[in-house]
């Protein structure tokens, strides 16, 4: 049998038929629902480095301090997120899936829809959680790539190199070091400007 999933409630209304389709619900689907109420203002804080496998926000209505904090939620502690909200704002619900949010009910939600939903804010966050991998690899790989293509310039000019022979040389000088050629590149550009320093 396999563990219960950690979902979080976060609650700051008093929709209390809606809250208890949500835990049923998410319940059906495999979650351990825990379900923190807030009286007063919306704090994601609590949220903050406890990495829930769900979070479900249920709010009257979205806020531009709730985007905000959303925000924080996914520089910190990114999750999928479920936003559950009273009143529909389409302005700021465009600024809440920016921040993250990955699914999002405006009014009553049965209890099949709560599952489904909770599934597809996982797939989602996967997604994206993907997708921003996969831009951070292109960047150092581009970044890699500008340090090599340097260091083969900087060889070219002081050592009178074409640029397959400079590569060559790095790449040699990288097996032979049992370094990746980024790190040759590297001390390349260092030896430089250490000499064209001094």
């Amino acid at each position: 049998m396999t563990a219960p999933k950690p979902a979080m409630l976060l609650v700051c209304n008093k929709q209390v038929e809606l809250l208890e389709s949500l835990r049923f619900g998410l319940r059906q689907a495999g979650y351990s629902c825990e379900v923190v109420e807030q009286t007063a203002e919306f704090d994601i804080s609590v949220v903050i480095g406890r990495a829930p496998v769900l979070l479900v926000v249920v709010i009257d209505a979205l806020s531009d301090d709730v985007v905000a904090q959303l925000a924080e939620l996914d520089n910190h502690s990114p999750c999928p997120v479920m936003l559950c909200v009273g009143q529909h704002n389409p302005a700021l619900l465009a600024k809440a899936i920016e921040t993250g949010a990955s699914t999002y009910i405006s009014g009553a939600c049965s209890d099949e829809r709560a599952a489904l939903l909770a599934e597809l804010a996982t797939l989602r966050f996967q997604a994206r959680q993907k997708l921003i991998h996969d831009v951070e690899d292109a960047k150092n790989k581009l970044k890699e790539r500008k340090l090599v293509e340097r260091a083969k310039g900087i060889l070219m000019e002081k050592k009178q190199l074409s640029e397959q022979d400079a590569y060559r040389v790095m790449r040699q000088a990288a097996m032979n070091r049992a370094q990746p050629l980024v790190q040759v590149a590297a001390s390349v550009i260092q030896v430089s400007e250490l000499l064209n320093g001094s």
